[in-house]
């Protein structure tokens, strides 16, 4: 395939989560460790940030910056420590929505995004020691909330629940694994929001091209495909949704790929998330490129193109 690959920012600590938004034609994401929600302008390729600030109250991070259907300007966003808070850009103001249970401080929210109905799907990891970044295998889990902060526990045995996402129909949800590697598959209720049929759809250890690769952030395409963000991959990878079959690799100048989604005015530009630190908070070396994002195109290949996600129905 005939790529073009394009960093078209500055770099930013943690890029993550990106998604998007066809009202404003900008995509929004999360400066992770700057504790910010971020709004790329692809016209000017500048990015406009703004720290989400809790009084009397510290997190490490944030991951997720989702916008609300009813607005532009306001935002639902997961901070680490399991807290889901309302953040109004105009205003700067942080509204806390709903608090995880996280009376151990060893639960940790990860990835998320909204189904067709505005629910918000998120995981929680759990771990056994921070200092030593131990996780309990297996003890993570994933859950919905919908527009009246009702919470759903959905499914169990997930030890880093990471990447998401729904084919076009909304029939099937895509949900990665990280630590143990793998893209799970369910069939998906769209009325009900109801999970069934878990399945392995991609197994990393399987496949000795991702070697060393951990399967972070996720979106599909217009023909069910599965495109999955590599982290320490260098890459991302196009995955048969059906069959689980590998079917393409696009490679980084970066080793740390978070997250990835399409956009622009007719979905066929594929936007990339990375990282100019590690987890450990030391910078990546030798990577110019590291934390800045990236804008795939493939002109020749109209196939190469996803669907509108939804935002948060409160």
């Amino acid at each position: 395939m005939s790529y073009k690959i394009q960093p078209v920012s500055k770099p930013v600590l943690f890029g993550e989560s990106p998604l998007w938004d066809n009202r404003r034609q900008q995509l929004v994401f999360t400066n992770a460790f700057g504790k910010s929600v971020s709004i790329f302008d692809p016209l000017s390729e500048e990015i406009a940030s703004k720290e989400v600030k809790i009084e009397n109250e510290e997190f490490p991070w944030i991951v997720v910056s989702m916008p609300y259907s009813s607005s532009t300007t306001k935002f639902l966003v997961a901070l680490s420590t399991g807290k889901l808070v309302e953040f109004d850009w105009d205003l700067g103001v942080t509204k806390i929505l709903y608090s995880c249970e996280n009376n151990d401080n060893l639960s940790f929210l990860e990835d998320g995004k909204c189904d067709s109905q505005g629910r918000y799907w998120t995981g929680i990891a759990k771990f056994v020691d921070m200092r030593m970044a131990e996780l309990d295998e297996g003890k993570g889990s994933i859950f919905s909330l919908s527009g009246n902060l009702g919470y759903k526990l959905a499914e169990e045995n997930y030890t880093v629940p990471n990447g998401l996402g729904w084919n076009k129909e909304g029939t099937k949800l895509f949900w990665n694994d990280l630590t143990r590697r793998v893209t799970n598959v369910f069939d998906f209720d769209v009325q009900s929001g109801q999970l069934s049929n878990r399945k392995i759809l991609l197994d990393y250890k399987n496949n000795p091209q991702l070697e060393g690769s951990f399967p972070d952030g996720l979106c599909t395409d217009v023909n069910g495909n599965v495109w999955i963000a590599n982290w320490k991959g260098k890459s991302v990878v196009k995955v048969d949704g059906e069959t689980g079959t590998l079917l393409d690799t696009i490679t980084l100048p970066t080793t740390n790929v978070t997250s990835l989604c399409f956009g622009g005015p007719n979905y066929d530009s594929m936007y990339v998330t990375t990282t100019s630190i590690n987890l450990d908070l030391t910078t990546v070396q030798g990577e110019p490129d590291a934390g800045k994002l990236f804008r795939i195109l493939n002109p020749r290949d109209n196939s190469f193109k996803g669907v509108q996600e939804s935002f948060f129905a409160l």
